[in-house]
């Protein structure tokens, strides 16, 4: 895991000052007879089927104080629910180990007992990324999207080392530096502290993350933080210029987390380079937008298979007195409108219309009384063109 070589240092960080609507104080909640402490906004106003916004915050003393600068602006536009984790805060431990199974079945335990059904969006900063995208893999039909506020990534043992060695860090180098961060553990505040550190420094690489079940095909927001820091955790085990290393380091990460936002159709990576990794306080509106973003996306289409007697019946070229042309094309059971010198992947919603991800297209299908494929109807951008079929 590349973040969580310094994701400690964040532990120390409160947050002062809030803007936009006034959110609740926060206050206990019993969960299987433990007090959980919850900050919430806007709940009163929610509709029925309409989503929650969840946070989950990453390596903090305090879960809450994570959040202070960026609820208020979000409960503008929907409700809001922040918490503290098992141990962490003013929240009771729980005795439990906090793998990220057992954190994404706490949070669902504790959105039962405050009676708050799904959906939610669920929104991770640094830890509490992978936490988000383990509650979106257990319990897929509850989640509507995911906001990452630079997260830290859950690389294997093999990618860590491949980081390291674009980052000239020796295998000695990681060592000494990982022990010197063991070192602190005993001063952290409590056990539950404690623990979330040594499962963040699990030299096994999170193993369950390597088998997540994929992404349910909701919208996904990644943020990642670029401001350049000259005295980065880990510069001390580095071999290159801090301004070279902060480019490596950056190019390796936007190419991880790109990987995030490529899990699913409706995915946006953003690159801040003004913001460091709590950008939620460096810029809070931001973070609100690509909230708002994945709250308003549109639902994904669903694509059915059709038996491949039927795709074959769409091949062909098609022409428009108005519009120009287009062909469509079929290849191990796909297909493919080459639109000009681009070629698209084209899915069925049903036997009579086609359409393409990613842009606001469907093709209505037209046929003649033999049943075969007459005409295809573009519609897109309030337009209607026919095209005909012409071979």
């Amino acid at each position: 895991m590349m973040m969580r070589r310094g994701i400690l240092l964040a532990g120390c960080m409160i947050v002062l000052g809030t803007t936009g609507a006034a959110s609740q104080e926060p206050r206990m909640v019993d969960v299987e007879g433990r007090s959980v402490r919850v900050q919430t906004a806007g709940l009163e106003n929610k509709h029925p089927d309409s989503p929650t916004v969840v946070f989950e915050a990453g390596f903090m003393y305090d879960g809450l104080s994570a959040w202070t600068s960026l609820i208020g602006h979000v409960a503008e536009f929907a409700p809001v629910i922040a918490y503290d984790r098992a141990g962490i805060g003013e929240s009771e431990p729980d005795g439990e180990f906090p793998t990220p199974r057992h954190v994404a079945e706490n949070l669902r335990a504790l959105l039962q007992a405050m009676d708050v059904p799904p959906p939610y969006v669920l929104v991770g900063h640094s830890l509490g990324g992978p936490f988000i995208r383990t509650y979106a893999a257990l319990f897929p039909d509850e989640v509507a999207g995911l906001v990452y506020v630079d997260p830290s990534d859950w690389m294997s043992p093999e990618e860590s080392r491949e980081y390291d060695r674009a980052m000239g860090i020796s295998e000695e180098g990681r060592r000494r530096l990982n022990e010197s961060v063991r070192e602190t553990f005993p001063d952290l505040p409590n056990a539950s502290v404690r623990a979330e550190a040594e499962m963040i420094y699990d030299p096994a690489g999170w193993p369950e993350f390597q088998n997540l079940t994929a992404m349910p095909n909701v919208p996904v927001s990644v943020l990642m933080a670029a401001r350049f820091d000259p005295r980065p955790p880990d510069a001390a085990g580095r071999d290159c210029a801090p301004r070279d290393c902060h480019r490596r380091r950056i190019a390796y990460r936007r190419a991880w987390l790109a990987r995030l936002a490529d899990e699913v159709p409706h995915g946006t990576l953003t690159v801040v380079n003004y913001a460091g990794h709590f950008i939620q306080n460096d810029d809070p509106e931001l973070v609100a937008s690509a909230i708002r973003r994945v709250l308003e996306a549109e639902p994904p289409r669903v694509d059915i298979v059709l038996a491949p007697s039927v795709l074959e019946g769409f091949v062909g070229s098609y022409e428009s007195e108005s519009a120009g042309s287009f062909s469509v094309s079929l290849e191990h059971d796909q297909l493919f409108i080459q639109l000009g010198d681009r070629s698209r992947p084209l899915f069925a919603a049903s036997e009579s219309v086609l359409f393409i991800r990613g842009i606001d297209a469907e093709l209505s299908v037209e046929r003649d009384p033999n049943g075969d494929v007459a005409r295809l109807v573009l519609m897109q951008n309030g337009q209607t063109i026919s095209f005909e079929r012409v071979r």
